[in-house]
């Protein structure tokens, strides 16, 4: 029938905000990846998405990370 899923997130933001362009990635500001509001959702390209992850501060939780508190 030609349906597709689509994500939650993704929904939301194009019904209440704009058409997210086919190149773009949302990026939860909020750093909560179930969040579904679009206020706390970005439009970045692949590669700014890919580097505010590496630059993430917080656990999904809210916690802050530290070098006291984390380890590789």
């Amino acid at each position: 029938n030609g349906e597709r899923a689509v994500l939650a997130h993704r929904y939301g933001y194009e019904m209440l905000r704009e058409p997210i362009p086919s190149n773009s990635h949302l990026d939860h500001v909020c750093r909560n990846r179930a969040c579904v509001k679009p206020v706390h959702l970005d439009v970045v390209t692949p590669a700014e998405h890919a580097t505010r992850r590496i630059t993430t501060t917080h656990c999904r939780r809210g916690h802050e990370l530290s070098e006291a508190n984390t380890y590789v």
